[in-house]
Order: structure tokens, then sequence, then C-alpha cells
């Protein structure tokens, strides 16, 4: 379930505050320091605001320390929260917390790069009177994250434009695209605060879809969202759960395909509203079992832990997955054997 918080209390300043939240935990040292230098050089020309840095270390092996020494910029401030490890999710939801008397909330991965306008773009837009704001990002050397998504130009045909690349939506006609397809990379997005305080990450979606239910819920509590196609953030290459166990022989990958499973299934029961949106969400959910189970077979003697951690939680979370289990590795075996297998990403 989605922990709902109670709304925090005091005032805000008479300057637009924006905490940035970023879950720390990398074994290289100077990842870090690399995103920090993108939020220290942002270009806040005309925006008066203070910049509040909450990086939450959760139990990082590379210590967050060393890496903001001599970070200086008036306006600008540095926290270090710790805690016990417990993946992005926790971490986030620490920072949530933590956030208190911001205007604003913007999300930065440890290992991602923001852009110089990308602050200054998001706020122009959210005073605009929208909730959520979100960009496109450089997500590989040649792919961005909007080119892998086959919705952008409804997304665009259904938007008011602002000039620049700039848009504004209606939640009603945003929702739907975003059941359709997870537009936000979590880089790139930054919130109202004051208009949504009590909204936390799915501390039960370990390693898929955590960032996507919470965008959801607050699109939710939105009326009107703003986004940018340009591309104003970068995809790092540091630690990260869910890219990790995208590789087949990874034990984690089939753990990866569970997750994405209930993902699609509490997306399904709580935002899916006509016969269509629930059809589409439907498909994704067959995808899914029939992924688990090819990954059953494929990798039964590899990593049998994995596997039995999987059954445990089926039997558990999603009974009818384990009673479909048998067919569902028919048909895959079947599709392996015409070299037509067909992979879900998540």
């Amino acid at each position: 379930e989605l922990k709902i918080a109670e709304p925090r209390g005091g005032e805000t300043s008479r300057m637009t505050s924006i905490s940035v939240i970023i879950p720390y935990y990398q074994r290289e040292p100077g990842i870090l320091r690399r995103a920090l230098d993108s939020v220290y050089a942002q270009d806040l020309a005309g925006h008066d605001v203070e910049v509040d840095v909450v990086i939450i270390d959760d139990e990082s092996p590379s210590p967050p320390e060393i890496e903001v020494d001599g970070l200086n910029r008036d306006g600008f401030s540095i926290r270090i929260l710790r805690r016990p490890n417990g993946g992005p999710s926790k971490a986030r939801n620490t920072g949530l917390d933590a956030a208190t008397g911001a205007n604003y909330v913007a999300f930065l991965d440890s290992d991602d790069l923001w852009r110089p306008a990308h602050l200054a773009t998001g706020l122009s837009l959210l005073k605009m009177g929208a909730q959520i704001y979100f960009c496109d990002s450089q997500y590989s050397e040649t792919e961005t994250w909007f080119k892998g998504l086959d919705c952008i130009d409804r997304l665009v045909a259904a938007s008011d434009p602002q000039g620049d690349e700039l848009y504004l939506i209606s939640k009603e006609k945003l929702l739907p695209l975003f059941i359709e397809s997870c537009l936000a990379h979590t880089s790139t997005v930054i919130f109202d605060y004051v208009a949504i305080p009590a909204v936390r990450f799915d501390t039960s979606q370990l390693t898929a879809g955590e960032d996507y239910l919470f965008w959801l819920c607050v699109l939710q509590h939105s009326e009107l969202a703003a986004y940018s196609t340009q591309v104003l953030s970068d995809r790092g290459r540091g630690i990260d759960l869910y890219r990790s166990a995208l590789d087949w022989n990874n034990p984690e990958c089939v753990k990866r395909l569970f997750y994405a499973l209930r993902l699609h299934e509490k997306i399904k029961h709580r935002y899916c509203e006509t016969p269509e949106q629930k059809r589409h969400v439907g498909e994704k959910i067959t995808l899914l079992r029939r992924g688990i189970a090819y990954l059953f077979m494929r990798n039964f003697l590899r990593h049998p832990k994995s596997n039995a951690w999987v059954l445990s939680r089926l039997a558990i979370y999603d009974f009818p997955s384990l009673l479909l289990l048998p067919v569902n590795m028919l048909i895959t075996a079947r599709q392996k054997f015409a070299g037509k297998v067909e992979f879900p990403i998540g």
C-alpha cells in the first residue's frame, strides 16, 4: 500500500524553497559529486529560490561526506541523513519526511545529472498552477526516455503548448497516458509539496515500480500537470537495482519480474477505470506471468533460491499466477522452440 503521512506543519519561507532528495548507495567514489555539481550548476536567474539538498545515506559502502567537501553557493545547503539500508523507497520517504517547509520537492538519483535549466524550467511551469512536472532525459548514448515511448505524439496533441517545448495538461488527459506508459524518470520529477504533502513511496516495491506508483498517486491528487520535451537530465551508470536485474542470468531478474507483476496488478486495481485501460494493463500482467514462468525453466538449476522465493510470494500475493505457472511454462517453451520468446522488460 502507498503510505500516507500526516501533512507537515510549520510556515514556509518568504523565498521559494525546493528540497532536492537524493537517495545514496554507491560503491564508487565521485559518482555523487558529479550529481551534486549538476545541482550547484543550476541556472536560477529570475527565481528567488533556496535549494536544500537532502542526501539520504542508505548505509552506502562509499561514504557521502567526502563528496560534499568544498561545495558552496549562496542559497544552497546540504544535509546528510543516515538510515539503515532499506532501498530507494525508504530512503526517499526519509527525505520527504525531512522536507519540512519546502514549497517543492525534486528528485535526483545519486548517479544522474541535471542540465543547467532543469530546476528553472520546472519551477516556471509549476508556478503556472501545475502540481507535478517532468521532462525528457538522456537514457543512453542514442536514446532519450521519450523516444522509447509510443504515446508521446498523443501526449503533445492533448496538451496546451507554452512555448519552447513546454506544455501544460490536465490530470484527466494525462492519467490515461500515464497508465499506458511511465512517462517520467525519477530524476526529472518536481512536484508541489505544499499542495501534496502526504504521498509516500510504496516500500513493498523493492526493485521495480515504486517510482511509477508514486507519480500516479501524485497525479491523482493533482489538477494540472506540466512537462518539457527538452532533454534536461542525463541517466548515470552507478548502482541501479532495476537495471542490474535486467540480465536473464542474474538471480534477481525473476524477482524483478515479480515486483513488476505486483506493480501492474496495483495499477489495474487502483487506477484503471475503462475496459480499454484494464485490457492494456491485463496484457502486461499476462506477459509478466509468462516471463516468470520462462525464467523458472531457464534458471531452474542456476537459481533455485530465487525461484523458491518467487514461488512463496506468488502463493501469498498472486495465487492465480501460481495456478497458471504450468500453462505459462508450456506456452513459453513453445515460443522458445519457435524462436519467438516475448520476454517482458517489466
